[in-house]
């Protein structure tokens, strides 16, 4: 048996190659909810370390912006560069935009 797992990536991978068919695999990064990175680090809750997120000061991490439209909402999310990963680009043909 194989766990499988939802997540929510950032692709990494140039556009370009991968509309040309030039690579095989994705890289990708896991997001997480700013929330979670508090719960995992309370450093974070500080305004000082959040705007050091904000400035792009701290390179294992990358803020995302929080966004709402009438079809989808994100809220404020942290891309975590500590976990880097290779998917095959299959796997995104199978994936790609599922989310509410």
């Amino acid at each position: 048996m194989v766990n499988t797992y939802i997540v929510d990536v950032v692709i990494l991978s140039q556009s370009c190659d991968i509309a040309h068919n030039k690579i095989d695999s994705l890289i990708v990064c896991p997001v997480w909810p700013f929330k979670k990175l508090i719960e995992a680090n309370p450093y974070y809750k500080s305004s000082r370390a959040r705007e050091s997120l904000r400035q792009g000061k701290e390179p294992a991490y990358h803020l995302l912006n929080q966004y709402k439209s009438d079809k989808i909402t994100f809220q404020y999310s942290i891309v975590d560069f500590h976990r880097i990963y290779s998917l095959p680009k299959l796997f995104k043909k199978n994936s790609s935009g599922k989310r509410s």
